[in-house]
């Protein structure tokens, strides 16, 4: 099925502006002190933050940040990007009833729908879809099949690159320093290894139009953080109490990866 990812596509359009050369790790962005409003809307920020550059942006998750980096990058080149991580396109993994996403032909997105795009609104992807985009980082920007069974002899699947090597380090770091500097998903730490990883609390979309009142909390993470060995992404759909992906996500992916690593 497919749900709008909300901020785990940020470091996707970070790695977009760093390879399209608009933007470096340090470039600053007002963050307008946690609410700004841009073509007759208002977006917000948990924190209120003044000046962030790029890898704090995607440490702390800042939506305004991101939105105005977005822009700066253009509805083209980031539709072009989407396209080239495969949102358009199934993964084809051997499941019934695949969806393969909903992207919208960068003429028909107005100045919002860009900035959405760049925390992770107006546009829909599956979960096999996001893991095999954040794989592309984690492969140093090539972008490879996804299989179902690990088996010595892989499917001949065409693999593309969409980021250069520098690049998708780059962003694999500021994934570290999420988890473990001062970002969001401290409560994905794990004791004696590095964790990099992004959470996610993204508003569904109402029915009548709008955003609703329920939301997908989700965590993407990789162990270890400099040369990841695994990955596992977890989505709460409409959690209840709490719906941020740093409290209700992250630490289910403690768990599960901490099983993993066990086994």
């Amino acid at each position: 099925d497919l749900f709008e990812p909300g901020s785990v596509a940020k470091p996707l359009v970070v790695a977009a502006a760093l390879q399209e050369e608009v933007v470096d790790r340090e470039t600053l962005f007002f963050c307008e002190n946690g609410k700004w409003s841009y073509a007759s809307e208002t977006i917000r920020d948990v924190g209120s933050y003044a000046w962030l550059p790029v890898h704090k942006i995607v440490r702390y998750s800042s939506n305004i940040g991101v939105a105005k980096l977005a822009l700066e990058v253009g509805p083209d080149s980031l539709h072009r990007y989407f396209t080239a991580l495969g949102f358009a396109e199934k993964v084809g993994l051997p499941f019934m009833g695949e969806a393969k996403g909903l992207l919208r032909l960068p003429g028909e997105w107005d100045g919002m729908d860009t900035a959405a795009a760049g925390f992770g609104q107006g546009f829909a992807i599956s979960m096999a879809q996001l893991a095999r985009a954040y794989l592309c980082l984690a492969n140093e920007g090539v972008l490879k099949p996804l299989v179902l069974v690990s088996d010595p002899v892989l499917p001949q699947a065409q693999e593309r690159r969409v980021f250069e090597p520098e690049i998708a380090r780059q962003v694999m770091d500021m994934l570290r320093e999420v988890v473990e500097e001062d970002g969001t998903g401290t409560r994905a730490r794990i004791d004696g290894i590095t964790v990099s990883g992004k959470t996610s609390t993204a508003q569904k979309a109402d029915p009548e139009g709008g955003y609703g009142d329920e939301h997908v909390a989700s965590f993407v993470g990789f162990v270890p953080a400099e040369e990841p060995k695994y990955m596992v992404l977890v989505m709460v759909d409409e959690p209840k109490g709490t719906h941020y992906g740093g409290v209700v996500a992250a630490p289910a992916f403690k768990e599960i990866m901490v099983k993993t690593l066990a086994y």
